[in-house]
């Protein structure tokens, strides 16, 4: 069930999976982390000093889990990242090519489409 729910979230791609489930980890080991510290701040201090352990566990493993994150995403972040420079570029050639397009549909003769597309190659 939760296999399946992850796919349709993620559109079936696995880092966006394992990105999820890894930030969903971090926060649940962060809340234990501070209800533990509450629970250290609300009970008498006599017995509860031990509560200070699995706490700092809990932060450590958010920690940890939080770099992964960043280092996993990383690589995911800078091929999109590259995809939209190259998006962004073909775009532009795109708008150049339609401006090139209308101003020769707006020629009048083969002399001002020859002098259109002089004037728009240089």
């Amino acid at each position: 069930m939760l296999q399946s729910y992850s796919k349709a979230a993620a559109n079936g791609e696995k880092h966006l999976i394992v990105i999820g489930l890894s930030s969903a980890l971090a926060m649940l080991s962060m809340a234990i982390a501070v209800a533990l510290l509450i629970t250290l701040l609300v009970l008498p201090h006599s017995g509860s000093v031990w509560l200070t352990y699995p706490a700092m566990g809990f932060a450590v493993l958010a920690l940890v889990l939080e770099a992964f994150i960043a280092v996993y995403g990383r690589k995911e972040f800078h091929a999109r990242a590259a995809f939209l420079a190259t998006a962004n570029e073909a775009k532009w050639q795109t708008d150049e090519l339609f401006a090139m397009t209308e101003m020769l549909q707006s020629a009048d003769s083969y002399e001002d489409a020859t002098a259109v597309l002089m004037a728009t190659s240089q």
